[in-house]
């Protein structure tokens, strides 16, 4: 944001651009919850011209909010980046998108976007499940625990998911039918059922699956934080 030629999409695959609306961007800011973010803009300022009316980002779809590695919405789903890169250079900028629910699709982007720089950040998984841990031990907020548990449950059909599942020894809570990443009254009760330990195993299968799926595909720059 700090550079004048630059457009930053922040999570462009979030499960709020469903609904999203003016009033809700300026109440997404980092100190409206326990982010430890910096204070900066609201996170999703950049999608302000494209809201539909009632609300909603133009070309977004709900299932794009759990990561996957193929899926019938892949078409749907490179149109609506190519969207968002075409406001961005409407606008004289490039775009730069930021994402926390690519991984699984990282070759599909590779291959939608071969001119782009595709980078990936390796973080820690103690310490990210530590984090996600915090939140819903000191503040109930059980976000950071479930959205890895919906992946890895919708990726249990596919060898990977099943093997990470089974060789940290995962056996996942049933999930309400049709539950959707943000769904947390529908879930949250499932963090009253199980211990730290439990919920760690599923956070090192959902780690390991996507840590899998990005470390194979190749042809990005990889970093660790």
């Amino acid at each position: 944001r700090l550079l004048p030629r630059v457009m930053g999409f922040y999570e462009p695959l979030h499960e709020d651009l469903a609904t999203l609306t003016l009033a809700g961007i300026a109440e997404r800011r980092p100190e409206g919850w326990e982010s430890g973010h910096p204070p900066m803009a609201p996170y999703f300022t950049e999608y302000a011209p494209l809201l539909q009316t009632p609300g909603g980002v133009a070309g977004y779809r709900p299932e794009f909010a759990i990561d996957r590695s193929a899926g019938p919405e892949e078409e749907a789903l490179i149109a609506y980046l190519e969207g968002l890169i075409g406001a961005a250079e409407a606008a004289g900028r490039v775009a730069v998108f930021k994402f926390c629910r690519a991984s699984l699709r990282f070759p599909l982007l590779q291959k939608a976007f071969p001119g782009a720089l595709h980078l990936a950040i390796d973080r820690n998984p103690l310490s990210q499940f530590a984090s996600a841990w915090r939140q819903w031990a000191h503040h109930r907020n059980p976000y950071f625990l479930l959205s890895p548990l919906l992946v890895l449950a919708e990726s249990q059909e596919t060898g990977a998911g099943a093997f990470w599942s089974q060789a940290l020894g995962c056996t996942l809570p049933p999930l309400p039918k049709g539950v959707r990443a943000g769904d947390d009254p529908a879930l949250a009760p499932l963090l009253t059922e199980g211990r730290a330990e439990t919920w760690y195993r599923i956070f090192i299968a959902h780690w390991s699956l996507i840590h899998e799926a990005v470390m194979t595909a190749g042809g990005g720059i990889f970093a660790t934080e």
